[in-house]
């Protein structure tokens, strides 16, 4: 019995011999293994390209930037900013889901302190970007 299991684990056996289909998958997972542990040979290789290009070219380097200079600081910024709002939206989304499991009369705690928790680290990570940026929070006056 096991010598079915490890021929059928290890791509052998009847059924690999008859289906040009799971030879076919046998063969994509054992390539997918090799692509998954030459991964960071092959991300090394394109940075290294990607500066060599650059170096030996300054206009393909123009090219990324579409000659700004601070696109990449802008798209960050973008990143940044759509993170504070999903993170907003899944507070606000939690806290009500947790609501309507308390009228429920079902378990209600976690989403309503998780729903809190990620309303408050979207709250520091607002605060902390406008602090960055020098974009001061205007605070109500009392």
């Amino acid at each position: 019995m096991n010598g079915s299991r490890e021929e059928s684990s290890a791509g052998g056996g009847a059924l690999c011999e008859r289906s040009r289909a799971t030879r076919a998958g046998v063969r994509l997972i054992r390539l997918a293994g090799l692509v998954s542990a030459l991964r960071p040979v092959i991300v090394f290789g394109a940075a290294a390209l990607l500066c060599l290009l650059t170096a030996a070219h300054p206009a393909a380097a123009q090219s990324l930037l579409n000659g700004n200079s601070q696109q990449p600081v802008n798209s960050l910024r973008t990143l940044v900013n759509i993170g504070v709002w999903a993170l907003v939206a899944f507070g606000l989304g939690g806290i009500a889901w947790g609501i309507v499991n308390g009228m429920r009369m079902k378990a209600w705690g976690a989403q309503i302190g998780w729903g809190g928790a990620a309303l408050g680290f979207s709250g520091i990570v607002a605060l902390v970007n406008s602090v960055v940026n020098d974009d001061p929070v205007d605070l109500p006056e009392w």
